[in-house]
């Protein structure tokens, strides 16, 4: 499948000044399991926890079939997953 830079096969992690422009987008997260291969983002804003920021994400398999996963970022560098499920939460 073709990484398109732009589309919903990525999750990315931007930051700004002012609510109105955004730079320096920076790729997160690319589908790496079935259930997440069509399309992939996430489902609200992290949730800032003690080992983590906890970011719910839901994603599109083959079968147009929907899923809810789960990820884990460093609290201190957002960029960096430390967790992510192989299998979702739901279906």
């Amino acid at each position: 499948m073709k990484q398109n830079h732009w589309t919903a096969e990525n999750i990315f992690l931007m930051f700004a000044d002012n609510i109105h422009f955004w730079k320096d987008p920076k790729i997160v997260l690319r589908p790496e399991f079935p259930w997440e291969l069509v399309q992939i983002g996430n489902c609200g804003s992290p949730i800032e926890t003690k080992a983590g920021w906890l970011v719910l994400s839901h994603g599109v398999g083959p079968g147009r079939e929907y899923a809810m996963g789960a990820f884990l970022l460093d609290l201190n560098d957002p960029s960096k997953v430390i967790g992510r499920l192989r299998d979702p939460l739901m279906r």
